[in-house]
């Protein structure tokens, strides 16, 4: 069974080949574009690489079919847009229809591993969220 392209892009994204990363995952998204996590992998190459222009394209295209906050607050979180970032996972973690998804299918499951957040696990407000999904005391 061949491995699926977001997990070659996110692999090649963790050890810092952003340009094998980027043209994997420009073909994950070509092959599957009802499958954010191509997307998600995308900008996370692009951001680091410091292309926000491609970033801020990813969010727009993903923003136009996905209305998932989770995906959406990950990815301003990765275009640099923390206040909107924390204010797109809160509102993840509330809607309480939905949390099982959220924790199993999306990507907060990892949210204490998980690079894409990287950029705001520092900030304050990411213990608070880890604390309303009973992940810390």
């Amino acid at each position: 069974m061949e491995t699926p392209r977001h997990e070659i892009e996110a692999l090649y994204s963790q050890v810092g080949r952003f340009e094998e990363a980027i043209q994997a995952g420009q073909k994950c998204v070509a092959l599957r574009q009802d499958f954010p996590v191509g997307d998600l992998c995308l900008a996370y190459a692009y951001a680091h690489q410091g292309k926000d222009d491609r970033v801020q394209e990813v969010v727009d295209r993903v923003s136009a079919r996905w209305t998932d906050p989770t995906w959406l607050g990950v990815l301003n979180a990765l275009l640099g847009d923390h206040d909107r970032a924390f204010e797109l996972l809160q509102q993840a973690v509330d809607d309480e229809t939905r949390r099982m998804f959220v924790l199993h299918r999306n990507h907060l499951f990892y949210m204490q591993v998980g690079p894409w957040f990287d950029s705001i696990r520092s900030d304050p407000r990411f213990a608070d969220l880890l604390r309303c999904m009973n992940f810390v005391d």
